[in-house]
């Protein structure tokens, strides 16, 4: 008898059975875990029966705390040109072109490159022409990349 009523329920748990439903019961502990604590709001302050008459018979009305003052946020001045940041008195002298010129930066092998090779023209052209913004530097000697990057300092 105690087979006869244990067969049905192993008949319930066939393996096929089980990895269906095993998805479904990860994603359900998964959003039990991920659901937040339902908010609690702490009571209200409990005031005690004295103040409570205090406040009656110094004219019926509570007592509210002060209020913090409220911080204003300074009026904007007027800003000249010398009183302007760097980066703002810079961009203000630029053209349209020179700004975008800005934005570029092209990619440079960190090798030597002697005056007057095409990888140098290149770079120079890259300042003169397009007015670049700065240099993506890859792999070279350390003598080689400073000796590079100076040369292009000393040119823009």
């Amino acid at each position: 008898m105690a087979r006869a009523l244990a067969t049905p329920l192993l008949a319930k748990l066939e393996p096929r059975g089980v990895t269906r439903s095993l998805p479904a019961l990860v994603v359900m502990a998964a959003l039990v875990a991920c659901g937040s604590p339902a908010a609690v709001t702490p009571p209200p302050p409990v005031r005690d029966s004295t103040a409570q008459v205090r406040d009656n018979l110094e004219g019926g009305r509570p007592r509210t705390p002060p209020a913090e003052p409220e911080i204003h946020p300074e009026a904007p001045r007027e800003e000249s040109p010398l009183t302007l940041p760097w980066s703002e008195s810079t961009l203000e002298g630029m053209t349209l072109r020179q700004k975008v010129g800005q934005l570029i930066m092209p990619w440079v092998l960190g090798d030597f490159a002697p005056d007057g090779t095409a990888s140098h023209e290149r770079m120079l052209g890259y300042i003169r022409d397009q007015q670049i913004g700065g240099v993506i530097m890859s792999v070279g000697a350390p003598t080689d990349v400073a000796v590079k990057l100076n040369d292009l300092q000393r040119h823009s």
